[in-house]
Formats: structure tokens, sequence, C-alpha cells
């Protein structure tokens, strides 16, 4: 038997239900979240996958995955918010405690008493679900809810392309073509950077990036990128380096591509134990490298500077992310696309549920 909120007059909703771990997902039906006060249900019209809602392990089962998502607000309990019932709204999913020293310096993203939509509470792969109001933010009629969806994403990637200091005239070498590793693209190429190259060895990923037209895009299984960055960069080697696949071996060539005091930023979730050969280690006490490591991106005012300029960049053409969502469907098939991304039997960049198309 699935547990469920507590009930919202009684109505029931679709939902996909993770009921343990490894993924373990269930369509089904469950209540529909009541409100507390200051919260907002929001209509849930998209819905995106993070690549780390497959194998992810919620707080507590049974519980409802999804952090990335966009609708309509159709019942609000938080007056002068500033939105109202039918407004269209993304939604941040981290609730900082903002009690704790880090919320006191605006490190939400460091706060130590969070909770968090999809994983700690209840998520976006349901038709409706309950956030604080504090986390929505306005969408532009122009901007689609499938791309208002990708702006948690879109943002973390921002944070991390900032973070490392990209400029007018920066060479950058990004490795892991995911749909992270290619908003940081996309971010990189807006800032002005003079270089864009990103590597990959996955054949589909690769064809996405050089779809979306940068400077260079290299298969890492036939060459040595290493190698390929310095003939690009007449041997200098490139500024700034951001790993976004979580490899023990793109973590070592995110080192190795920079010039000497290049920064390398770490956004790849790693699954296993981070070990560099000592003739890397040794590079970077001599080269002086600068490795960062980039999570979320929430700031002040929350949720941050990077939620709303990622809604205007998009509002205003300049971030176009539609080409990264190349699949779009029902919750009811939720099973069969968590096991065919954890397989890797299914391949693709963004995949986007709609679950009020049921």
């Amino acid at each position: 038997m699935i547990a469920a909120y507590s009930g919202r007059y009684g109505e029931r909703m679709k939902a996909l239900v993770q009921v343990g771990p490894d993924g373990d997902v269930r369509y089904t039906t469950v209540e529909t979240p009541k409100l507390k006060e200051g919260e907002a249900l929001v209509k849930v019209m998209a819905a995106g996958i993070c690549g780390s809602d497959p194998p992810r392990n919620m707080r507590k089962y049974p519980g409802i995955p999804g952090h990335e998502l966009s609708g309509i607000i159709v019942e609000l309990d938080a007056p002068s918010c500033g939105f109202e019932v039918g407004s269209r709204v993304a939604v941040a999913p981290l609730v900082p405690c903002m009690t704790c020293d880090m919320c006191a310096e605006g490190r939400y993203s460091n706060c130590r008493g969070y909770d968090f939509v999809g994983s700690r509470r209840w998520g976006a792969f349901a038709q409706y679900v309950a956030v604080p109001a504090t986390n929505l933010l306005n969408v532009a009629d122009n901007v689609s809810f499938e791309e208002a969806a990708l702006v948690e994403p879109a943002s973390v990637a921002l944070h991390a392309t900032r973070y490392a200091g990209v400029d007018v005239g920066s060479s950058v070498a990004i490795v892991g073509a995911g749909s992270i590793g290619l908003l940081v693209g996309l971010w990189a190429r807006a800032m002005g950077a003079s270089l864009v190259s990103i590597a990959d060895v996955n054949p589909t990923r690769l064809q996405v990036a050089a779809s979306l037209g940068f400077d260079d895009v290299f298969d890492s299984r036939k060459g040595d990128y290493v190698a390929h960055i310095n003939s690009l960069t007449n041997g200098r080697g490139a500024d700034i380096a951001v790993e976004s696949a979580g490899s023990h071996i793109t973590q070592r060539q995110v080192i190795e591509v920079l010039k000497p005091r290049g920064k390398a930023v770490l956004l790849g979730i790693s699954h296993r134990d981070v070990t560099l050969p000592e003739v890397v280690g040794e590079s970077i006490l001599r080269k002086e490298i600068t490795i960062q490591g980039s999570w979320a991106a929430y700031g002040m005012p929350f949720p941050g500077p990077d939620w709303t300029d990622t809604l205007e960049y998009m509002s205003s053409g300049r971030l176009d992310v539609k080409p990264l969502i190349d699949w779009t469907g029902p919750l009811s098939q939720g099973p069969e696309i968590y096991e065919g991304l954890k397989t890797r039997k299914i391949q693709c960049t963004k995949a986007v549920f709609l679950p009020n198309n049921e």
C-alpha cells in the first residue's frame, strides 16, 4: 500500500512514486497534497528528469521524485507573495532553513538544515506539487513550460560558468556533453568565450553538441583530448575547464588541458573514489591550478540572480534550451524511461514529463 499526502478534499492525482532505492518507481494514484501556510499548489505542466533522479535515494519511502518543474498556480495560501492563482511559474527546489550560519550569509546551497523538493519532500513527478511560495519564479508568456522546466539545470550551469570566471576571450574546455555540460557551453558562448570546446564519448551527445554549433566538438574515443586542446590553443592550454561527467578519467582531463594558473570546475557527481596519478598531482602544484567545486545555484535574494537571469535570457531568446529537449511524454511511461536511462538503453539529452497530459 502506497502512502500519500494527507489529502486535499479527498481528491487524487496521478504520480510516479519511488517505493525503494535504485530508482524503483511505480505509476499510481495518490492523494493531492494539502497546502500549509505560505505554500502554493502548482499544477505541474512539465517536469524534467535530472541525471541524478534514476539513481537517487529518497530521504524516505514512498516518495515522489522530480525537482525540475514548471506549472500553473491553482491554489495559494500565501497572501502578499506577489503571485496569484493562474500565474505561470517555475520552482526552485531547495528549501533552505533560513536560520543557520550559511543561510545568514546568503549561501543557501550550503544550508545545514535544508529541505528539497523531489528528495526530502514530495516532488514534481505528479500532477500537482505543494511548494513554498518563496520558491516560485515568474515565467514569461513566450517561454514554454517545457523550456521553463529546464531553468534549474540551466541556472546550475550558469552558476558554474560564472564561478569559473568565463569572460570575453576565454578559452573553455568542457568534458561531458550531457545536458549540464551543453548548458555550460551555451552560457560560455553567451559570455563571449573565444573558444568553446566540448568532448564526450557518447555519439548521441556529440551529435547534439554539433547541432548547437559549438566551436569544437571532440570524440574522445578517437584521440587524446589534451593534445587536441593544446593544438587548438597553440600549446597554451585552456583558460578554464569544466568537468560534468563525474568520471575519474574526465576529472584528470580537466586538469591536464589547462594552461598554467588555469581553473578547473568540477560539476559532475562522482560515484567512485577520485584518484589522480602522481604526474597530475604534481602538475596541479607546478602549474598552480585552481580546482573549484560548484554545487547548485542559490543566492540573495533567494533563490538568486542565477535563476532570474536564466529566465530573462530564455525570454529574450539569448538562451535557447529547446534543442536539448529530445523526449516528452506522460508519467505513465515513467518506469520504462527510468529503466532505460539507468541501463543506457535510452539515449536522450533531456527527457521531460508532461504530468497533466495523462
